[in-house]
């Protein structure tokens, strides 16, 4: 069985290369899109641009992915932190 941390790293891991990845498609799909735009004429193609926002879309929840994973990873540390200042506050009123 697979360690809880070791688990929570994986998903850590897989969501920010999804980020990336997600953003290199959606920019080459976007960049396409424009290339083809032709302004007498309207979109030569409007897949390119449908493809882009979808991959920036799912780019976005991957990067939310990866928020919350940052979030739960230094949860530890911002309790540690919180319980040293109240230790302190505690200290000084008495």
């Amino acid at each position: 069985m697979v360690k809880a941390r070791l688990k929570l790293h994986l998903k850590g891991a897989f969501c920010l290369i999804g980020t990336i990845a997600c953003a290199i498609i959606s920019y080459m799909f976007i960049k396409a899109g424009f290339n083809e735009v032709h302004f007498d004429r309207g979109l030569k193609n409007f897949g390119t641009f449908t493809f882009g926002g979808l991959s920036l879309t799912f780019g976005l929840g991957f990067l939310i992915c990866f928020l919350g994973y940052l979030h739960v990873l230094l949860a530890p540390w911002r309790m540690q932190r919180m319980v040293k200042k109240i230790r302190s506050e505690n200290r000084a009123n008495l």
